[in-house]
């Protein structure tokens, strides 16, 4: 009977553990936070698994209800064991879920930001990150910028070390390079055209083909917005070819986040990024140079426009970004960005 009791009382610990659970799930999203911990598209089966835990404590505190009644062990047991007797086990065993539980409801549920980032350590060259794949990003001439001076030669220069363009094309393009009173044009047979140029501009291998054609949509905006659907890939294309883009505008709203080392007038405008949920959460940023840097807070929220540059920070080559409009902003209702998984041109807004 001192059996049949004890098991009634490990049944209705599990029912408040699920019930716990599923009532945790329902106060996030009462308060509209879920998406703190949890990518959206797995939201909607966050919620049917809530409501699978609710039924689940139900079924618990039947069995509990029932083991009352039960006249022998192994019935009572349903498993034809014995629960351990031993009190550390059983406190060990229920306390893994119950401590998590209980913070979760204790805890304010804030919103990862420099402190995360100081633990995972901040990604200023995310083309590294988002493109293994590729050793270093293509070989680029800093000339191409120059669009007065020196843009033919630059041009000519990035086609022979890259070998993009068929060998048969190489010799008619250069040919065409030389005479400057013909130009670039995409008209007549043996001329360069935009097309081409834009290809050299932008190398791909098979693993990058994506990024360069988002590159050769981002190359002709004087300002380019980093919307928060395609944040990596905006930023990952600016990084891997970040000498096409030095002189341009950027603009990007995220956290700003400092390290010890960064020089008083430098913080990195940041964004977390997850993949599933919170525990595969990483910081991804741009470093900023401004002669306010110092006045902004830790933590605190911001739109920026900035011109894109190239810098060095701990002996890595970085993009960076001069700052020239900075406007303070709430953090946003869902602060995290995603990876994108839809064609990388959509991400172009006209």
């Amino acid at each position: 009977m001192h059996e049949h009791k004890s098991m009634g009382i490990h049944y209705l610990i599990r029912a408040a553990i699920l019930a716990g659970f599923a009532f945790y799930v329902v106060k996030l999203v009462k308060i509209d936070k879920l998406q703190y911990y949890i990518v959206p598209k797995m939201i909607p089966y966050v919620k049917v698994t809530s409501i699978v835990l609710f039924l689940l404590a139900v079924y618990y505190i039947y069995l509990a209800l029932q083991s009352t009644h039960q006249r022998n062990e192994e019935t009572a047991c349903d498993c034809g064991h014995a629960h351990s007797s031993s009190i550390s086990k059983n406190i060990l065993m229920y306390g893994v879920f119950i401590v998590p539980l209980l913070m979760g409801f204790m805890l304010p549920d804030k919103i990862m930001g420099s402190e995360v980032a100081a633990v995972k350590g901040m990604n200023l060259n995310v083309s590294s990150i988002q493109t293994p794949i590729m050793s270093s990003a293509p070989p680029l001439t800093e000339d191409i910028e120059d669009e007065e001076q020196g843009q033919e030669d630059s041009f000519a220069a990035i086609i022979k070390e890259n070998s993009l363009i068929p060998e048969d094309r190489i010799a008619a393009i250069e040919e065409q390079l030389r005479d400057k009173d013909t130009g670039i044009t995409d008209k007549a047979d043996g001329e360069v055209s935009s097309e081409e140029k834009l290809d050299a501009l932008f190398p791909t291998d098979i693993y990058t083909e994506e990024y360069g054609a988002l590159g050769q949509q981002l190359y002709p905006k004087e300002v380019i917005p980093v919307v928060e659907e395609g944040f990596l890939e905006i930023i990952t294309v600016i990084d891997l070819y970040r000498q096409n883009f030095v002189g341009k505008k950027l603009e990007i709203s995220g956290f700003v986040y400092r390290e010890d080392n960064m020089a008083p007038n430098q913080f990195v405008i940041s964004r977390m990024a997850m993949t599933c949920c919170a525990a595969d959460s990483m910081p991804y940023g741009i470093l900023v140079e401004s002669s306010r840097a110092a006045s902004y807070a830790e933590d605190s929220w911001m739109k920026l426009t900035g011109v894109i540059g190239v810098t060095e920070y701990d002996g890595i080559e970085i993009i960076s970004l001069d700052a020239q409009k900075i406007e303070m902003m709430e953090a946003p209702k869902d602060p995290y960005v995603y990876p994108y998984f839809g064609d990388f041109t959509d991400l172009v807004q006209e």
